[in-house]
């Protein structure tokens, strides 16, 4: 990323013009893409560090004892899930320990249960003139959670395909 940059200064240097036809010269097209890539670097090695692999805004019901309160899901990965709760119920739901969260499948319409450990707790900020805080629910182990993640992550992409099917070759 660092090495991108700074050769993104190197092309710069090189310019001799800025007018609205440089956008053509070698040196211009140089400069930019080596921003592009050092940008590129960047965010990958922020999600890389995060260990998350996408965002996921859903909401899901966090389900303990024979309670059910809905939550808003932020991130998912296949080792946990990150969600939103008021800070008027964090202490309650920090206590329990392990949960079930049940998250919804968009394909199958059904709600997939999965089991885990509350790991952490962080403050989020103000929605909607209400505290909320971040917790982190990692998964039990099972030989299912990383099949069952993948297919809700990659479920809008499926839920497209599957509404704007594809015509096969014309011949």
């Amino acid at each position: 990323m660092a090495f991108c940059f700074c050769l993104s200064f190197v092309g710069l240097s090189q310019v001799k013009h800025l007018n609205t036809h440089a956008v053509h010269d070698p040196e211009m097209i140089f400069f930019v893409m080596c921003t592009y890539m050092a940008f590129g670097f960047g965010l990958t090695f922020y999600r890389l560090r995060r260990g998350v692999r996408k965002e996921y805004r859903s909401m899901a019901k966090l389900q303990y004892g024979d309670q059910k309160i809905e939550v808003l899901t932020l991130d998912i990965s296949h080792g946990g899930i990150s969600f939103l709760v008021p800070n008027s119920i964090e202490n309650e739901i920090m206590d329990v320990g392990h949960m079930e969260i049940l998250l919804p499948d968009r394909i199958s319409n059904k709600e997939i249960k999965l089991t885990g450990v509350l790991r952490y707790s962080t403050a989020y900020g103000l929605i909607n003139g209400e505290e909320y805080s971040r917790i982190g629910l990692m998964f039990s182990k099972s030989n299912q959670i990383k099949e069952q993640t993948a297919k809700l992550m990659d479920s809008n992409i499926e839920r497209i395909l599957a509404s704007n099917p594809t015509e096969g070759p014309k011949g």
